[in-house]
């Protein structure tokens, strides 16, 4: 996809009284400040509609603009389903690979862009967030909740429970069990954003409930339920327990795919082979709601990659089979009981 891309940015407040170049350098690091200034040099940045000066003065709610001709964005999957609307949520379900917000990258091709140019409602924004490579069931609020209280202040009270699937490498020859691993970011370069198991009363706590589903070929299908939501847990549950995710850049062979790629190198035919799939198989599937008025709703999301579907036909040559067993589990009491 190539395109005129116009970015704009609003000052806010706390840089009330900043020059252009202090502001463009501090909050837009994806250029130099050297680029910068050819750019305002250049008289394609704009303040309030007339060429920058680079030592000009800011003010609270002055508009910055630019336009980036001819600008690059890879082509991505951008087929997301809408599976249920009311006046406040939007859940959606979101391809894999697709980024959920723009990341001075893909400012077009996001999952909140899409679904705010679609609905034409520029204020949606996702309550909770997903993996870029993690596909499925995605909430965006469209509006405060008017009643209760409680949900105007937190509207993830809403999500009452969350499951996924994830396919993983090993046998996982226990039905039903619980990874209670507190988590933490490694701080360790080159990827100091790592999760790790954390050390004894550090980081968060963080427990995943897991339901096998089958066994094939060295292949486990997984149902997993989130009791807390910390960033990568089922991943890191996962590959922590000894069965990552098939596909896992980052937590499966020591994170080796994800540095090549981190260093700019290009992932061949041959290391996607050894990965299993191009995206890392975990598809949030089920999310139970509690909405107002005690109306208990849980939606579920069918939408898989082509890749997911083709590991997914191993277990399970008919979805509403595999949907008919989720339920079943999730309507129990207490999953781990089955």
């Amino acid at each position: 996809m190539i395109y005129d891309l116009e970015l704009k940015s609003k000052v806010k407040r706390e840089f009330n009284g900043q020059s252009v170049i202090d502001y463009l350098t501090g909050r837009f690091t994806y250029k130099t400040k050297e680029e910068w200034l050819e750019i305002i040099l250049s008289g394609k940045l704009l303040v309030n509609g007339e060429k920058a000066n680079s030592e000009q003065i800011l003010n609270e709610n002055d508009c910055l603009s630019f336009v980036f001709p001819n600008y690059f964005e890879p082509d991505l999957n951008c087929n997301y389903h809408i599976i249920y609307e009311n006046e406040n949520i939007i859940v959606v379900s979101k391809p894999a690979n697709l980024p959920i917000s723009s990341n001075h990258r893909f400012f077009k091709q996001n999952m909140t862009a899409l679904l705010r140019n679609d609905t034409h409602v520029d204020n949606l924004n996702p309550i909770h967030r997903l993996d870029r490579e993690t596909s499925g069931l995605l909430i965006y609020l469209k509006k405060k909740f008017d009643k209760p209280y409680k949900l105007r202040k937190s509207p993830l009270l809403i999500m009452k429970e969350k499951y996924y699937l994830a396919i993983v490498r090993g046998n996982v020859y226990k039905s039903v069990f619980s990874v209670n691993v507190p988590l933490a970011e490694s701080n360790i370069p080159p990827i100091g954003y790592k999760i790790i198991e954390a050390k004894d009363g550090m980081g968060k706590e963080a427990s995943t409930d897991f339901v096998k589903l089958g066994n094939v070929d060295g292949l486990t299908l997984l149902l997993a339920k989130l009791n807390t939501g910390r960033k990568h847990q089922i991943r890191v549950h996962c590959a922590i327990s000894g069965f990552p995710i098939v596909g896992d850049k980052l937590y499966s062979f020591y994170g080796k795919y994800y540095l090549k790629r981190f260093n700019d190198e290009e992932l061949t035919f041959n290391d996607y082979e050894v990965l299993g799939a191009t995206h890392h198989l975990l598809h949030a599937y089920a999310i139970k709601l509690e909405l107002p008025e005690h109306e208990e709703k849980l939606v579920i999301s069918n939408h898989f990659s082509d890749e997911y579907k083709k590991y997914l036909n191993l277990f399970f040559k008919d979805e509403s089979k595999l949907e008919q067993k989720v339920i079943e589990i999730i309507g129990n009491k207490n999953p781990l009981d089955l």
